[in-house]
């Protein structure tokens, strides 16, 4: 059995993913209260700066801008509150309302949780309503600083999908194997994303899988997730309407309009298919921790393909936790516009427009950090990054200026998590 972190420390198996909308991160035992409803909640106030003016730092692609050489408030900070109703043993709701930065730069709160959950037997239990897309290792407490050894999940893995919630049914169901417990989440429904500049991603027919194996002082994670991919944005619209003029235009020869033609139906972002998949694993002995994960993003569209990954190593040294991180993402550029024929400087520069367009991502950031656990359900932390970009490539900085990708930045974060 893997000991607990009580007040100053949190486990691994505090946060596995259960029917919980908020996992036990939060510090309050909502079933073990004899009360109806519990209220209960997380929040980050970060400080995040770089070394450059030449592009700005973000923790995700739903930011608008980040961090430069100004000290920025926003990359981190959040607030989050949830409301757990208990209206019998076997029926009870829970919403979750979230504050931090989105794609119009303000702090506008939102649900992000809200759902009903039905226990039909003491392992089987089945949701319906808004609940947090399963993802990833940490998709059940990913906003939450204080479940996570660092000062943000690594941006290079977590960035490749914008969104967190989804719309639909799940099932949840335990499985006692000896000592150890395997946990199945199938689950189906819809998702929408919003991101800067009008950009709009729309997912249906969302079909995917989630499954968890607790040993001992380890947690393993696999994941699959299927959907068809829609998104629409202005430049989106003029961009496949441009490719279609070219397709069409009787004076290019068939060995032009042709292969312009293939790639805009290829290219178009509606009702394509999509899928990510995930393993991870967290070793946690109560001093020593590992944390791992592998994805991959494909789709049939515009969206490029991606293959991130990273792995973070810390030890305890009483309330102090050193700790040191590798993460990568790279990108598939295997599409049909990276070969069209470009006879004139229009088309040329049409290309490369489409080419830039593609939201893909090269960079690798290695990672040393501190946490503290200073007071009763307070960590504060200092993690210093190290981010490498690409020549010629896309990454998820914000307003990069001409000539940026290739270039290193340094990011410094200092951090203070909490619970109540």
């Amino acid at each position: 059995m893997r000991p607990s972190f009580n007040s100053r420390r949190l486990h691994v198996r505090t946060f596995k993913p259960l029917a919980l909308a908020v996992t036990s991160a939060l510090a309050v035992t909502a079933w073990a209260d004899e009360s109806s409803f519990s209220v209960s909640g997380f929040g980050t106030v970060s400080a995040v700066k770089t070394d450059t003016n030449d592009a700005q730092f973000r923790s995700g692609t739903r930011q608008p801008n980040g961090a430069d050489r100004s000290v920025n408030f926003g990359v981190d900070t959040k607030l989050g509150v949830q409301v757990v109703g208990k209206m019998s043993e076997q029926f009870s709701a829970t919403v979750q309302v979230l504050s931090q930065k989105n794609r119009d730069g303000n702090f506008k709160p939102d649900a992000e949780w809200a759902f009903l959950k039905y226990n039909i037997t003491p392992d089987l239990s089945v949701r319906g309503g808004r609940m947090g897309l399963p993802i990833f290792l940490i998709s059940d407490y990913r906003n939450v600083g204080y479940a996570n050894t660092w000062a943000r999940p690594p941006v290079d893995v977590y960035a490749q999908v914008a969104g967190a919630s989804y719309g639909g049914l799940d099932l949840i169901w335990k499985m006692s194997l000896g000592d150890n417990t395997l946990t199945v989440q199938p689950y189906a429904g819809e998702s929408k994303s919003e991101l800067p500049s009008g950009f709009d991603f729309h997912f249906k027919k969302l079909l995917g899988v989630n499954a968890t194996y607790e040993m001992g002082s380890w947690l393993f994670r696999a994941g699959y997730v299927g959907t068809d991919i829609t998104a629409t944005s202005p430049g989106l619209t003029t961009l496949i309407a441009t490719m279609r003029g070219v397709a069409a235009n009787p004076a290019l020869p068939a060995s032009v309009r042709d292969p312009w033609g293939k790639a805009t139906s290829e290219l178009e972002i509606k009702k394509k298919k999509a899928s990510f998949a995930g393993l991870g694993a967290i070793y946690d002995d109560g001093q020593l921790v590992f944390q791992g994960e592998y994805t991959q993003r494909r789709t049939d569209s515009l969206v490029e393909d991606t293959d991130g990954w990273y792995t973070t190593l810390g030890y305890r040294f009483g309330d102090f936790m050193p700790y040191v991180s590798y993460a990568d993402v790279r990108t598939d550029l295997n599409h049909a516009a990276d070969n069209l024929p470009t006879p004139t400087a229009s088309l040329a520069g049409l290309k490369a427009a489409i080419i830039d367009t593609k939201a893909g991502a090269d960079q690798s950031t290695t990672t040393l950090g501190v946490r503290w656990n200073a007071w009763k359900n307070v960590a504060l932390k200092a993690q210093f990054d190290r981010v490498e970009t690409e020549v010629g490539k896309d990454h998820f900085f914000a307003a990069a200026k001409p000539g940026f990708a290739g270039k290193s930045v340094n990011v410094y974060t200092v951090a203070v998590d909490f619970i109540f």
